[in-house]
């Protein structure tokens, strides 16, 4: 039994040496992630940050913790019982609902403290947060942080986040004009998760472009097998407002 002690003390003076190892580092050197002092983390559980930065493997626990995200994205939200979201599951229920899913922004944030170059967390998570759940500012506060993160002129990922920024803040006074002149700039239909193409759907129903709107649910429909039953109910809502 001594040993066994001994050998646990052993791992709890290590881990203790390590932790002021690495906030001495971080406080004297420019370090090319987030500062342990700024560490963001849910249900005081921050296990996953801590193995991430002992052992090295921070962009693993961020695809970790993005797994976890998108697995509360697609379940039942606040309030919602497993029968009714799966009974909500394909309408969108919860679109434009400023109180669904508030655990999305404070994961997105997890993810990209432990990997701040990880761009899904800021691409689908400010798209699912700010044009979707309409939390406009907590969207923008991840895309400016993706910015500072990945300040490049030469990239398109950094000039992407730029124009999704510029799309939330016109999306925001509802002039979907000019939201839909930048979100046509930086969503391509071919290439592009559901949400993002949704997204641009949506904003040319605002837009009252119907036709344009009818023929992206239309291309939603054949491409994502899982939205077609939701694409064919926007397709004949957005048929009436068509001209014979």
């Amino acid at each position: 039994m001594k040993g066994y002690g001994w050998g646990i003390l052993s791992i709890i003076v290590l881990g203790a040496v390590l932790f002021a190892l690495q906030t001495t580092i971080e406080n004297r050197y420019i370090y090319p992630f987030p500062p342990l002092s700024t560490m963001k983390y849910m249900e005081d559980n921050p296990y996953l940050e801590l193995g991430g930065l002992f052992f090295g493997l921070r962009s693993l626990a961020a695809d970790i913790v993005w797994v976890q995200t998108l697995q509360y994205y697609g379940g039942p939200a606040e309030k919602e019982t497993e029968e009714e979201h799966l009974r909500h599951e394909h309408e969108n229920i919860h679109d434009s609902d400023h109180t669904a899913y508030q655990k999305l922004y404070p994961l997105c944030a997890r993810a990209i403290w432990l990997d701040p170059y990880f761009m899904p967390g800021y691409n689908i998570g400010s798209a699912a947060i700010g044009f979707v759940q309409e939390r406009y500012d907590e969207a923008a506060r991840l895309l400016q942080e993706g910015v500072v993160w990945n300040y490049n002129p030469g990239s398109v990922h950094y000039w992407r986040m730029n124009y999704a920024l510029a799309a939330l803040g016109y999306e925001k006074v509802k002039d979907y004009k000019k939201a839909l002149s930048i979100l046509e700039q930086i969503i391509d239909p071919a290439d592009s998760p559901l949400i993002l193409v949704r997204i641009l759907a949506n904003t040319y129903e605002k837009n009252g472009d119907y036709a344009r709107a009818f023929k992206m649910w239309q291309f939603i429909g054949n491409k994502f097998p899982e939205a077609a039953e939701y694409a064919k109910k926007k397709m004949s809502k957005l048929a009436k407002n068509l001209s014979p």
